[in-house]
């Protein structure tokens, strides 16, 4: 049976007239949530960069209504 990490890419908008200043990733663990944040890149080159990890896109949404994000899951290493 295949196990799996997941993480999430999420638009950031930190500044009072809700301007967009970069990215977040959020990791989800059996311990939780770790978080970390990607000021000023493209979306397109955070996805590259997942990819070269080995994340594999597997869905998008929104969280609150106005955050758009990209899921990825990847195989746990063994």
């Amino acid at each position: 049976m295949h196990k799996w990490d997941y993480c999430a890419l999420i638009n950031v908008y930190e500044t009072a007239d809700e301007e967009l200043v970069g990215y977040g990733i959020s990791y989800f663990t059996t311990d939780g949530v770790q978080k970390s944040k990607i000021k000023g890149s493209e979306v397109a080159q955070v996805v590259a960069q997942l990819g070269e990890q080995g994340w594999e896109m597997v869905g998008c949404g929104t969280i609150r209504g106005d955050r758009h994000c990209i899921y990825f899951k990847r195989p746990k290493p063994q």
